[in-house]
């Protein structure tokens, strides 16, 4: 089905996700419905907070919202809306994106539409910055495309995974992933750094969900399938460090000793600042 988005602060109607289904919220009457099924929905107008949150209660096999504070089924979900997401339409993407972080940290089970997820669902790529340069995130494809040239692409494969996200040894310079025979490294690489970054599915989950959609008929695809399951990251930025300030800093001059080679001298990497696009 396909996801009905207004502009983020449209003074009439915005929109939210509950177990990945998408939902209007009309801040005039303060009524909440799943697209699709108006009567499904609750109507908030003179209800009364509770420690500052509306309860209801999703059932995701009537697709409706029950004015309830607790599940009654396995198929219920316990939905708590802050008051500030009730006071009219907010604009300010901050705002909008500290709601979201309050909601997976107190599992309040509902995700409101910022403008970093406005921009995927409407087509734009997540960008990724490696060490300050910045690169598309294509999911389907399997690949990172710098956004300067989109001839440069880096393959996921080619950076290991760990325990949270990937990582691996970046080459700023030629804009690759590069390893190394660390018993034979006897120079330290000019411009080489360790970058680590979350899981690819936390960096575009809706990115995930399109992917899977493709073994799907047309009209099960669901584009926000996962963006309840995973806080979609804004401006995913890699952790960077230079080799030098590196273990590898240590196995250097180790190998230079054993060659009987003279210390290395090594400049001081130059700073690198990372600048977030506008969203």
């Amino acid at each position: 089905m396909k996801i009905e988005l207004n502009h983020i602060g449209d003074p009439k109607i915005g929109q939210l996700f509950i177990d990945g289904r998408a939902f209007n919220l009309e801040h005039h009457g303060k009524r909440i419905y799943p697209q699709g099924n108006v009567e499904g929905g609750v109507c908030l107008n003179g209800a009364n907070a509770v420690n500052g949150t509306y309860a209801m209660v999703f059932d995701r096999l009537q697709n409706k919202l029950l004015l309830i504070d607790q599940p009654t089924t396995s198929f219920q979900t316990v939905v708590r809306l802050p008051e500030q997401l009730l006071g009219g339409p907010i604009s300010d993407d901050r705002r909008l994106n500290a709601i979201n972080a309050a909601s997976f940290e107190d599992r309040s089970n509902f995700v409101v539409v910022s403008k970093t997820i406005f921009n995927r669902l409407q087509g734009a790529l997540t960008v990724l910055d490696l060490a300050g340069d910045k690169y598309n995130v294509d999911i389907r494809l399997q690949e990172l495309r710098s956004i300067k040239n989109f001839m440069i692409t880096i393959p996921f494969v080619d950076f290991s995974i760990e325990a949270n996200g990937s990582c691996g040894w970046y080459d700023k310079k030629n804009k690759t992933v590069v390893s190394f025979d660390e018993e034979a490294l006897v120079t330290t690489p000019a411009n080489v750094y360790w970058v680590q970054f979350p899981d690819w599915y936390k960096i575009d989950p809706i990115g995930t969900a399109r992917v899977d959609n493709m073994w799907r008929p047309e009209k099960e695809w669901n584009d926000a399938k996962y963006i309840n399951d995973v806080q979609m990251i804004v401006n995913p930025t890699a952790t960077f460090q230079h080799i030098s300030e590196t273990y590898m800093a240590a196995i250097i001059k180790e190998n230079r000793v054993k060659k009987g080679l003279p210390p290395e001298r090594v400049m001081a990497p130059k700073q690198i600042k990372t600048k977030h696009r506008r969203l």
